[in-house]
């Protein structure tokens, strides 16, 4: 079976794309993280917000307690942290650092 150049052109064309598209779902930007691993760790940063959210709503209603106000903002901030953290990491592995 013969093929002429225009055809050849077109199977390679459409060849190198289904590869770029490939290697882009499979690869973001050098990176491989296992689906399982990423959905973990995006839901322990869901967790994390919870529980900032949580420290933050008993700061509120602690508004009046001079004692137990400075305790909730303070786990509030560090839960924070922590969610920024883990932000900060996993957008570091995704970029590939």
């Amino acid at each position: 079976m013969k093929i002429t150049k225009r055809q050849l052109r077109r199977i390679i064309r459409e060849e190198k794309q289904k590869l770029l598209k490939e290697s882009a779902l499979d690869d973001a930007g050098g990176v491989d993280i296992p689906a399982d691993e990423l959905i973990q760790r995006i839901e322990k940063i869901v967790m994390l917000v919870g529980k900032t959210d949580n420290h933050l709503n008993a700061a509120a209603s602690a508004l009046g307690d001079d004692k137990m106000l400075p305790m909730y903002v303070d786990l509030s901030f560090e839960a924070n942290g922590d969610v920024q953290y883990h932000l900060m990491k996993l957008l570091g592995d995704l970029k590939g650092f």
